[in-house]
């Protein structure tokens, strides 16, 4: 059984955005362990030995993977048990009236004395990194601004009718089992550049949607999911990785509506006024090469970012007694049991 990736966040021209809350089952068999500790303590190793045994078993698993360093794990899923890394930026803390959460916190393992001499060097580190953030969500936004312009554009020059049948369309397809919305990334900005997991998007039944790059598919997939709401209908939406507020793809259990192409499925395009888009052309054509430069930009500051975390994982990894954090991820794993 082929395991699901995605991202719980993106980097975007709005900061870092995630949906972690989302992924918490609501379900009275829920289990959700919170690991907590600082860079280099053992959170990802923790979850991905939980999902290995997980697939050892024959169970589907879901891993989302970390934004600014796509080797490692935000979260790993496997039905309505969710183990998730709760620090900064996507910290959660337990609810009182669930009874179903376990707290890890893997920093409890960490030599103090051994971390103060490096005391120093661990804030440079950190300030150096969150300076690279910083420029990268501002070439972001740069490229967030020229994808605007083009979308302003097509939003013209789209044919209306077409449009709302396709909508019409499209909400007919879109059938599922009863649940709850969800939010997540397909796609998202790394210091890797662009990555997306399509296979995790495609199901039974989809539907690809081939349209021109700065079109919103936001129009098109947005109310099919307040459609699915209303009807009581469980879905994921797959956001939009630069911005992070707009739909790019919606799944139910059986049927997805996707913004790409995949071999072997049925493939959707409207039509437009092809007067105005070369009136345009010229704006269009920077609009796409401005976009993909600052993207480049932002995933080289990320990969700056990436390095200063990584010496920073090394300090803190020198210092964590490893009898201690076997103990820890003993008893997590019991409780995952």
């Amino acid at each position: 059984m082929m395991a699901q990736r995605y991202f719980p966040g993106s980097n975007t021209c709005r900061g870092f955005v995630g949906f972690f809350q989302d992924l918490l089952p609501r379900t009275e068999q829920a289990r959700i362990l919170l690991i907590k500790g600082g860079p280099g303590c053992g959170k990802s190793t923790l979850m991905r030995a939980a999902a290995e045994r997980w697939e050892a078993q024959g169970r589907p698993v879901e891993y989302y993977l970390c934004a600014s360093d796509p080797d490692s794990l935000d979260a790993v899923v496997c039905g309505d048990t969710v183990v998730l890394d709760a620090t900064l930026p996507h910290a959660l803390e337990p609810e009182l009236t669930r009874v179903t959460e376990q707290v890890i916190d893997l920093s409890e393992c960490l030599d103090e004395a051994q971390l103060r001499p490096h005391r120093a060097q661990a804030q440079q580190l950190s300030l150096e990194c969150r300076r690279y953030f910083a420029r990268a969500h501002r070439y972001l936004a740069g490229a967030e601004a020229a994808l605007r312009d083009s979308m302003a554009i097509y939003a013209d020059a789209v044919d209306q009718g077409a449009l709302c049948n396709l909508r019409m369309e499209l909400a007919r397809f879109l059938q599922g089992e009863s649940g709850h919305g969800q939010r997540l990334f397909a796609q998202a900005i790394t210091p890797q550049g662009v990555l997306q997991f399509a296979d995790s998007l495609l199901r039974e039944q989809t539907v690809c949607l081939d349209l021109p790059f700065g079109f919103d598919t936001d129009c098109l997939i947005y109310p099919l999911a307040v459609g699915l709401y209303a009807r009581g209908v469980g879905y994921r939406a797959a956001m939009h990785p630069l911005e992070g507020k707009r739909m790019a793809h919606l799944c139910t259990d059986h049927c997805a509506v996707v913004g790409f192409v995949a071999e072997g499925y049925p493939v959707r395009t409207l039509p437009f006024d092809q007067a105005l888009l070369n009136r345009h052309r010229s704006a269009l054509d920077f609009n796409r090469a401005a976009h993909d430069l600052l993207l480049r930009q932002a995933a080289d500051s990320l990969q700056e970012a990436k390095a200063r975390h990584d010496q920073l994982e090394r300090l803190y990894g020198d210092a964590v007694h490893s009898d201690a954090r076997q103990a820890l991820c003993e008893q997590a794993m019991k409780y995952l049991e």
